[in-house]
């Protein structure tokens, strides 16, 4: 083969070879751009992914912590979803909407109205109907409804909420993405839903409750008409038809009086020293007619009540029910004199009333109600107990008749009052009833004695207070609620034990005390 011939096939070869090496290039390039928007798929879709559970994980708590504040108010409620989710994540952005959620019934489906105020009520209108709140068309913002429930949009102030949604979006930076053209992604809407309750998904439960009232002379004019107010809002929440309500208050009330609270007796003072008396005498003979009026007297004035509202759906009070008579002369014990305090004694009264241990009026009621009845009381005292009068025989016993006193006000026996107190409430639950206990004022300070195991008040209502409904844990009392800070805390830790310092703060807590035997918080899907 010539030379001119070599030299230009060589030449052909060189150009062949730097053609392959252009399309490796070329190839090579193609291929790294494939590798980045696999890596793109692979890793910035999973960050994707990731970013979008850990705003569901913060958009459920936000939610299930907004849930335990709705009982105090919507607005509320809104505000500590909001404060929820930026303490789990300062950039989170949160919005929220308030439902009424009771049950679904008829054909076509509509909301059943007469859950309603007892689960929830939406707003100020009454009665509640489809007249007053409408279905959710195009131009309506109303209720909808599937075949177990139905949501009802719920004001924020002038209505009773039982269910908060919470909702969020993120923008996703990526890391590999930005190489094909695609800077960020969105989690896109992150929609988690609360509800406190009974929640529509059966009726209220039938319940039968005695309320406790504290009207010894601690309690001010002020603060004793504020409860009042409170436990009267609280039964604006009820349902007569479901809920059946006694009263009862410390100390002792005119067992001939059930329309009036007032004293055992209109106490007459004994005839004054004899001659043949010496002072020691005087004194035991006094106070020996004090303990025989007092005895004469009944914990619970007032028997259970299925008349306080005008009509279920309407929520109003009756004004000539003897439950609405009774508060609204409730008053302080007579002035010349003091029946202490006696916290072991009422429990034992009420809850053996509410048992049927003591003739009650339940017989004479309908029983009719669906589901199986919840028995509760509602405890709330503003003092340590000062127990005067002396335990009757087999006192301790909740099956045994008989008043629970320790005869003296001594440390040791004031002592001794806060454990019959705590044993006595322990019966009533191993009896079965729910306990709610409220410390009021002082009784959030004061003593019990020289007690290791109970040494504030507060910690012995705790321990008479029944478990934490959805856990299981113990009710506590983890401060003396000085702060509203602790207040909050106190009160939104979903057990069976509440706080108050003033008169004002209770009408929220006796709501949130009757809310909390209808269940726990639950995580909810609202119809379309």
């Amino acid at each position: 083969m010539s030379a001119p011939r070599i030299l230009s096939r060589l030449v052909d070869a060189r150009r062949n070879h730097e053609k392959e090496r252009g399309a490796v290039a070329v190839i090579t390039a193609v291929l790294v751009v494939l590798l980045f928007a696999m890596a793109a798929v692979g890793v910035d879709i999973a960050s994707q992914v990731s970013s979008k559970q850990r705003l569901h994980d913060t958009m459920d708590m936000a939610a299930h912590e907004a849930a335990f504040s709705l009982s105090t108010s919507g607005s509320a409620a809104l505000a500590a979803a909001v404060a929820t989710a930026k303490a789990a994540d300062p950039d989170s952005s949160p919005e929220g909407k308030l439902y009424c959620v009771v049950a679904s019934t008829g054909s076509p489906l509509v909301p059943d109205w007469t859950q309603m105020p007892a689960t929830c009520s939406p707003g100020a209108a009454t009665p509640y109907n489809a007249t007053n709140y409408k279905k959710k068309t195009a131009s309506v913002d109303g209720w909808t409804c599937n075949e177990a429930i139905c949501a009802v949009p719920c004001h924020a102030t002038q209505g009773k909420c039982n269910t908060i949604s919470v909702w969020d979006s993120k923008l996703v930076d990526y890391n590999f993405a930005p190489v094909i053209g695609f800077d960020q992604g969105n989690t896109g809407v992150v929609v988690s839903t609360a509800c406190a309750g009974s929640c529509g998904t059966s009726m209220p439960n039938p319940m039968d409750v005695v309320i406790l009232a504290d009207r010894t002379q601690s309690m001010s004019d002020a603060n004793r008409k504020a409860m009042v107010t409170g436990i009267e809002g609280a039964l604006k929440t009820m349902n007569p038809t479901m809920h059946y309500v006694a009263l009862a208050a410390l100390h002792k009330s005119k067992a001939t009086s059930a329309s009036c609270m007032t004293d055992p007796t209109d106490y007459v003072t004994p005839v004054g020293k004899k001659n043949s008396e010496t002072t020691a005498q005087y004194n035991d003979r006094v106070a020996a007619d004090l303990k025989t009026q007092v005895q004469g007297g009944t914990w619970v004035p007032v028997p259970f009540s299925k008349d306080y509202l005008t009509t279920a759906t309407t929520p109003t009070l009756n004004t000539s029910s003897a439950l609405y008579k009774a508060l609204n002369c409730i008053r302080d014990e007579y002035s010349s004199t003091t029946f202490k305090t006696h916290l072991a004694s009422a429990l034992k009264s009420a809850a053996r009333y509410l048992l049927g241990y003591d003739l009650n009026n339940l017989g004479s009621l309908p029983t009719t109600r669906p589901g199986t009845v919840r028995k509760a009381i509602i405890f709330e005292t503003d003092g340590k107990p000062q127990e005067v009068l002396d335990k009757d025989s087999n006192g301790l016993s909740l099956t045994v008749p008989g008043d629970m006193g320790v005869g003296g006000e001594s440390a040791t026996q004031i002592k001794q009052a806060c454990k019959n107190f705590t044993d006595i409430a322990a019966q009533t639950k191993n009896a079965g009833p729910i306990i709610i206990t409220v410390g009021f004022g002082a009784a959030n300070t004061a003593t019990c004695g020289n007690s290791a195991t109970h040494p504030y008040v507060r910690d012995a209502l705790a321990a008479a207070a029944s478990p934490h409904p959805s856990t299981g844990v113990a009710s506590r009392a983890d401060s003396d609620c000085s702060t509203d800070a602790e207040k909050k805390t106190e009160n939104g830790d979903g057990d069976f034990y509440f706080c108050a310092s003033n008169g004002s703060e209770l009408g929220p807590i006796f709501q949130t005390a009757l809310g909390s035997l209808s269940g726990g918080i639950k995580l909810i899907r609202l119809p379309a």
